[in-house]
């Protein structure tokens, strides 16, 4: 029994740290970014859902993300929080 507390202990002491935050991207216009490619250095995370909306997971910070919409490409600096509440971020 010590030994299957201790082994979940050691699991859960070395599982990431990473947190989630979800964030909705909207044109200075007011136009929802449907379907708006996301990058992380240079690599594709996913796209944004209907509503514009994208969830990243990744460890607690800032970050600096490239949104392509409609052709065009926007730098953004997101910082993950693991706050629940939506994030609404303006793009060109």
């Amino acid at each position: 029994m010590k030994r299957t507390i201790l082994a979940i202990l050691l699991i859960f002491g070395l599982a990431s740290t990473a947190l989630a935050d979800s964030f909705q991207f909207r044109t200075s216009t007011g136009t929802i970014a449907v379907e708006a490619a996301v990058f992380l250095d240079g690599n594709l995370i996913g796209y944004t859902n209907a509503q514009g909306i994208i969830t990243i997971q990744s460890p607690q910070g800032g970050k600096t993300f490239s949104v392509r919409y409609m052709g065009k490409a926007t730098t953004v600096t997101l910082n993950i929080t693991g706050n629940p509440q939506l994030h609404v971020i303006i793009i060109q």
